[in-house]
């Protein structure tokens, strides 16, 4: 979680509840300072929650209230709440999407956790083919590796699926499971990324000279897969038109698992250790040789 609960910036920001009732010896009772929301965002958000617990309506208070939130970044604790209390009025939606947006853009960008209820809420709204910014569809994507509730497994599957034939790769692929990472030809990608405004251009530069572009998978998000295979240190920068680097590290796939020791890319880690092993050499070369005779590429 951000510091501070906070989506923009720093919690001090934040307005007091001081600032907010500014006139000195006045007291509000609690009904009076949620008509005239006179209180911190913290404040307010336990009386709307505790008039809602006496069946008191507070829909108008927690619409004023989710505003302030999304406008200034502070969420407070409890923000799951007001969302709960706005998910049950119909004539809130716009803004339940301008939140759930919000928390999407923070969860694939710097892995702010999200709650179930916002992956149902993504899952339903996907389902009646609602248009959703694409920060929403590819958090509902990512939170699916998580909650894998079966009633979305064939959206996320097709949704998945549809990222990989456009070429477009994040950072979360390494979430996936051995076996789908296999299913999907994913075993040895390391997804790397670098963040900027959008409508930039990136480049990925390697050890060896070589250059591969970035593609811009979400507005702002800009990402390319690398090969590396079991024991392997790969080194690369991630630079911009003019060359300045963005992004310089080193990464190390780790050893290859168990279960995919007898793979290619299993053969190619144990080889990356020991090159004059002849006989798994051959044994490498006899397995390419039938993965080509077998798998031929689709022609459209």
């Amino acid at each position: 979680m951000l510091p501070g609960n906070n989506l923009y910036g720093a919690e001090a920001d934040v307005p007091s509840s001081a600032e907010e009732n500014p006139v000195p010896g006045v007291t509000l009772s609690d009904g009076e300072r949620l008509e005239k929301m006179a209180g911190s965002i913290d404040e307010m958000t336990d009386l709307v929650i505790a008039a809602r617990e006496r069946d008191l309506p507070v829909v108008p208070q927690a619409q004023q209230l989710m505003i302030r939130m999304l406008f200034t970044g502070y969420l407070g604790e409890n923000h799951e709440k007001i969302f709960q209390i706005l998910a049950k009025d119909p004539e809130s939606e716009e803004l339940i999407l301008a939140y759930i947006s919000v928390l999407c853009r923070s969860f694939m960008l710097h892995d702010y956790p999200l709650s179930g209820a916002v992956y149902h809420c993504l899952g339903d709204r996907i389902r009646q083919k609602r248009r959703l910014n694409d920060y929403c569809t590819a958090a509902f994507v990512r939170m699916h590796l998580c909650y894998r509730e079966a009633q979305y497994d064939a959206l996320a599957a097709q949704m998945f699926e549809a990222y990989l034939l456009h070429g477009n790769y994040f950072p979360f692929f390494s979430e996936l499971s051995t076996a789908d990472r296999r299913r999907y030809l994913l075993v040895g990608i390391r997804v790397v990324s670098c963040q900027d405004r959008p409508g930039m251009s990136y480049f990925v530069e390697l050890s060896d000279g070589k250059r591969e572009v970035c593609r811009e998978v979400l507005p702002g998000l800009y990402t390319c897969p690398l090969r590396v295979i079991p024991g392997e240190v790969c080194e690369y920068s991630i630079v911009d038109l003019a060359g300045n680097v963005r992004v310089r590290e080193s990464i190390r796939e780790a050893d290859a698992e168990e279960s995919l020791e007898k793979t290619r890319y299993g053969m190619l880690g144990h080889l990356n250790v020991k090159r004059t092993d002849t006989k798994a050499q051959f044994a490498y070369a006899e397995q390419s040789d039938m993965v080509q005779a077998l798998f031929q590429p689709i022609k459209e």
